[in-house]
């Protein structure tokens, strides 16, 4: 397990929880955790290594449950935070190759700029699957038109980078509109004749991906 929050992301948390010891200066927080059954004590230290070598203000070994239970407590603090930081936020689940994730995150950024809305990156980047957050005033029109819009772009953006619209959540209603943009026509044609020969009468999950 590789865990990213973002400035942005760690604003919020701070705003909603003042649990949590986080270096008011952090820009980012990265939670690494091994399940190996051998070795892990040593891949902690590569952890350590790598972080400090990339100038971490502070690093934490959780010893003990309860101090394991303490640092997946701010993770699991974003969306809520996020949601109290402006009001409302809409929550992505977008995939990138990893090689690829340093261009998302600053292109993102771009992203926030061109729409003038926060966007926060947190997500599992071990394996490239961000879930990448755009808060927004939900009593303010202009935002929230800003806030649709600024997601669209990040799907855009994603599949520019030859990742997905979807990590792990699936497509459902929301994104069927950016989903041309990742499948081909004929792709989506095979699709529809394999679920017809299974579901002829259109019952099962109607309405969505297929």
């Amino acid at each position: 397990m590789l865990e990213l929050l973002d400035a942005v992301a760690l604003t919020a948390i701070r705003a909603f929880d003042a649990e949590p010891d986080l270096p008011g200066s952090a820009r980012a927080w990265l939670l690494a955790v091994s399940d190996a059954r051998v070795g892990a004590d040593a891949e902690l230290d590569s952890f350590e290594r790598i972080f400090a070598l990339h100038g971490a203000l502070q690093t934490r070994r959780a010893e003990s449950p309860e101090e394991l239970d303490a640092l997946f407590a701010v993770r699991r603090a974003l969306h809520p935070g996020l949601d109290a930081f402006a009001g409302a936020s809409v929550h992505g689940d977008i995939a990138v190759p990893r090689s690829a994730l340093i261009e998302f995150v600053d292109r993102a950024a771009e992203v926030s700029e061109r729409f003038g809305i926060a966007i926060s990156i947190g997500g599992h980047v071990g394996d490239g699957n961000l879930h990448p957050a755009v808060a927004f005033d939900p009593d303010d029109a202009d935002q929230v038109a800003r806030a649709h819009a600024a997601t669209d772009a990040l799907l855009a953006v994603a599949q520019d980078l030859g990742g997905t619209i979807s990590g792990e959540h699936g497509i459902g209603t929301e994104k069927l509109h950016a989903l041309d943009g990742e499948l081909s026509p004929r792709v989506r044609e095979l699709q529809r004749a394999i679920k017809a020969a299974f579901d002829p009468k259109g019952l099962l999950n109607p309405g969505k991906k297929i």
